[in-house]
């Protein structure tokens, strides 16, 4: 593999043919990730996993997002954010 860190898939990184290897599972890739960076939203409360109340995690804390203008285009962005298609 040699990504250069801004693809969206591994797929996307440059590599050799799929299958086309000399690996065994001493070089088996591992990853740890931390789901919770600033701008991550989530929604809470709602009788789905894909509706309730808009948070937003910042500096380490969860907060709810308010706003006395929110819109339809709001609610689009925090639902393609999250992978969901708005309804």
């Amino acid at each position: 593999m040699k990504c250069t860190g801004n693809e969206l898939f591994l797929d996307q990184c440059p590599h050799g043919d799929w299958e086309q290897h000399n690996c065994d599972h001493m070089e088996d890739a591992g990853v740890s990730c931390s789901p919770y960076t600033d701008g991550v939203v989530r929604l809470v409360g709602g009788d789905t996993p894909w509706e309730g109340r808009v948070e937003v995690f910042h500096n380490g804390d969860w907060g709810t997002v308010c706003d006395d203008h929110w819109r339809q285009q709001h609610a689009e962005v925090v639902c393609r954010q999250l992978g969901y298609r708005w309804v």
